[in-house]
This record gives structure tokens, C-alpha cells and sequence, in this order.
């Protein structure tokens, strides 16, 4: 009889958008994540989409900032301008580190939270 020992690793973000008060119609209204996961290698990109047309800022810019991971660029915080539909988007380009990722954005002064959790799957 032969034992089989392996050992499987996978890196993955998972993204998922977390509203402090959704019925508030100032600050963003929703953020994105594209794809929803994605290998946590160092390299992974993962889209950000921002939508704001209920009250978009009247700079019409949305600042991003991330405690995980950096935006393309290499900073944890960026500005977006938003077109002319409400939306804007960056690239966050995953760590090869595990943790949560906490994406704040905001929009004429009102911030909401949104959380891309970074996590290692093991099988053994």
C-alpha cells in the first residue's frame, strides 16, 4: 500500500463591498472589485469600480486609499476622476502577503469602507 502526501497552496483575494450606511446618498455608492477573485502572488490586478450618481462630489474626484496592496503606481492611496456617468476606476494589485485589505473611498468629504479579503488556501 503507498501513502500520497501533497500539498496543494492557492493564494486568492476575495473582494466584497461593505457599506457603513447604505441608505446614505452622500459618498460613494458602491465600489466594485474585478475579479471577484484573484492569485494573491504579488502580480494579481484586481479592477476597482466606482459609481457615484446619486450625489457625486462636485470636485467629481474620489480618493481611494488601501491598507493592503497598492494601486498601480505603487501608492496605497489614489485619486479618480469620475466621467461623465458617475463612474471611475483603478487597479489594486494584490500582495503576496494574507490579510484584509480595507478600501476606503471618499466623495465630498463622506468616506465608506469596502473589504478585499487576501487569503491562503491549504490542503494537506
Amino acid at each position: 500500500m503507498r501513502a500520497f502526501t501533497g500539498i496543494v497552496v492557492a493564494a486568492l483575494v476575495a473582494c466584497h463591498g461593505v457599506i457603513d450606511d447604505p441608505l446614505d446618498a452622500d459618498g460613494v455608492d458602491e465600489l466594485t472589485f474585478t475579479p471577484a477573485t484573484a492569485s494573491a502572488d504579488g502580480t494579481a490586478v484586481v479592477e476597482l469600480a466606482v459609481i457615484d450618481t446619486v450625489a457625486p462630489p462636485t470636485d467629481g474626484k474620489v480618493v481611494l486609499a488601501t491598507t493592503l496592496g497598492t494601486f498601480l503606481g505603487g501608492t496605497s492611496t489614489i485619486t479618480v476622476a469620475l466621467n461623465d456617468s458617475g463612474r471611475a476606476y483603478a487597479q489594486l494589485k494584490a500582495p503576496n502577503t494574507e490579510g484584509l485589505a480595507r478600501v476606503a473611498a471618499t466623495a465630498g468629504g463622506v468616506t465608506k469602507y469596502y473589504n478585499c479579503l487576501l487569503y491562503t488556501s491549504r490542503c494537506v
